[in-house]
């Protein structure tokens, strides 16, 4: 949970102010599956 929430936070950040196209969309919803999946799961970190 810990590193896909910091996975988003960099991603989001290095991304910047400037409007996302799909395939950046995409990219996001994909790292927030892997993160609500952790939260659901309770994984705090990758094996």
């Amino acid at each position: 949970m810990t590193e896909a929430n910091e996975a988003i936070r960099r991603y989001v950040a290095l991304h910047g102010p400037r409007p996302w196209s799909a395939a950046e969309r995409a990219e996001l919803q994909r790292l927030y599956a892997a993160w609500l999946s952790a939260v659901r799961n309770g994984i705090d970190q990758a094996a």
